[in-house]
């Protein structure tokens, strides 16, 4: 088994849970990073994960968030960036608020903790314990951009008259993140972004919905470069199509 670099961001009292569930890993060197805040977690992960060929685990403090969507937003903020330097396979993330409440039970019942059990088999088994766990993300998100679709039609009327129907009825029947992507496809606009911009309000285009985070995260670089090229062609740049750090990130 390799070294492994564990990343942690006001963890330190979870580093003997760590040590116990996780012996394998600490008998081949484990290598413990304390970090004081979001920043330095994602600046130290991200410069390890592209010069050391080594798997690397980050505990994010969540400890101040009280809403999981809040949370999965820490967590797919890091995903993101780390991502830009190293396969998604080559890193695990965890949230800290779960490993504290697994301290609070003995270190052979914690193992049945879901968040511990992944640690462990990311450790002994390899990296991919994290696709299911984005898949189960992805659906998650996915649902919240149905949503999204939805209330984007009600906006779009609300706030300029326009009413686009037959939009609707596809989002309706595909849902919203498979229509996307099927206006996604070719480089020409339809003609509901033609009459946005004569409305002046491409800000509520599905090209912008996809372009801003955490949603670009559905879709693949394709569909996002003819989002960027459809709006750019009529002039519109305002779209800031990485990922900002939320709001609820604490140093």
């Amino acid at each position: 088994m390799k070294l492994i670099y564990v990343v942690a961001q006001h963890g330190s009292d979870v580093r003997a849970l760590i040590a116990s569930v996780l012996p394998r890993a600490v008998a081949n060197g484990l290598r413990w990073i304390d970090v004081k805040d979001s920043y330095s977690l994602y600046s130290i992960a991200t410069t390890l994960l592209a010069r050391r060929p080594y798997p690397l685990i980050a505990l994010v403090d969540n400890e101040q968030v009280s809403d999981s969507d809040q949370t999965s937003e820490k967590l797919d903020f890091a995903r993101s960036i780390f991502a830009r330097v190293a396969e998604p396979s080559r890193f695990y993330i965890a949230p800290l608020k779960e490993l504290h409440r697994a301290m609070l039970l003995s270190p052979q019942d914690s193992t049945s903790v879901p968040i511990v059990a992944d640690l462990i088999r990311f450790v002994e088994f390899g990296p991919d314990v994290e696709s299911p766990r984005r898949e189960r993300e992805n659906r998650e998100l996915e649902r919240k951009f149905n949503r999204k679709a939805l209330d984007l039609y009600q906006k779009c009327g609300s706030e300029t008259g326009y009413w686009p129907n037959r939009s609707l009825r596809r989002v309706r029947r595909e849902g919203g993140l498979a229509a996307v992507k099927y206006w996604l496809r070719g480089t020409e606009p339809a003609e509901g972004l033609r009459r946005l911009d004569q409305l002046r309000r491409l800000d509520l285009s599905v090209e912008a919905l996809a372009l801003r985070y955490p949603w670009r995260l559905l879709f693949s670089d394709e569909e996002l470069d003819v989002a960027r090229k459809r709006l750019k062609r009529f002039g519109y740049t305002e779209i800031a199509d990485t990922p900002k750090r939320p709001s609820t990130m604490t140093s």
